[in-house]
């Protein structure tokens, strides 16, 4: 288990490095195929945000598949266009700081298992001539929208810092389900199972061990002999305006009108 994490380093390495490459030193006319297929990665990138989002409950605000944004003057040329996509949550929820983790790395992951599902098929003998360069450029376009973005990776620590005990709650958690589900797949190994299952059972152990938590917390209070309900004594009376009643004036020695 795990022993795809030094792979999906050295895949996030070469997706930089490669995208870098094909998206700012490809001569034309070959730049603007190599630009549409960094369009294809920005849209896949964008779809496992999304995706992130709504496995981590993360509420979005608005959601942009592709845009044009107009930038800078880039090598000479004026009126330069880049495109990009964007995934904005609700400004008044806070990340967590595994929310942001698994938002910020979800393009890199999916990506990762989907270019070597993909590559088994380029070595297959019996594809087919259309099927080849289909896949010869989705392979292109899944490294350029392989490697998380700076804002991505700036929420991680932003997240972290909003509320430490909390973050360093999930991170014990975290370590915890993943040696129970090692030691699980250790004791009674499995080996048809693909490696991305094991990270949905880290998930589900992830959420036991939460809500287990809370169950056990919530049994030890209500068992509690000495435990004090939850009781606001309110005086009525202090919350009470009292009415002005206005002296009269004839009790002052001032002469009242008439009328």
């Amino acid at each position: 288990m795990f022993e795809e994490l030094p792979f999906m380093l050295i895949f996030l390495l070469f997706a930089t490095s490669i995208s870098y490459l094909l998206l700012n030193s490809t001569p034309p006319p070959l730049n603007k195929v190599m630009r549409a297929l960094g369009v294809v990665g920005i849209v896949i990138h964008e779809i496992c945000h999304l995706v992130a989002c709504f496995i981590t409950n993360a509420k979005v605000s608005n959601f942009k598949l592709i845009g044009r944004v107009r930038s800078q003057e880039v090598s000479g040329k004026k009126g330069y266009y880049d495109y990009g996509g964007s995934v904005t949550v609700n400004s008044e929820e806070k990340f967590s700081f595994l929310q942001s983790v698994v938002i910020g790395f979800a393009p890199l992951v999916v990506n990762f298992w989907l270019f070597f599902l993909i590559l088994e098929q380029l070595f297959n003998p019996r594809i087919s001539a259309e099927f080849f360069f289909l896949f010869f450029f989705l392979e292109i376009s899944l490294m350029t929208g392989a490697a998380p973005s700076l804002s991505d990776i700036a929420c991680i620590p932003s997240a972290f810092s909003n509320n430490p005990r909390y973050s360093l709650y999930q991170v014990v958690l975290l370590s915890a389900s993943i040696l129970i589900v090692w030691i699980i797949s250790e004791a009674y190994p499995v080996y048809f199972i693909h490696e991305i299952v094991y990270y949905g059972f880290i998930m589900l152990s992830y959420y036991g061990l939460r809500y287990g938590f809370l169950a056990i917390d919530g049994l030890i209070y209500r068992l509690r002999p000495n435990r004090h309900p939850y009781h606001v004594n309110l005086n009525h009376k202090a919350l009470m305006r009292k009415t002005h009643k206005p002296i009269k004036a004839r009790k002052l020695g001032i002469e009242e009108a008439q009328w």
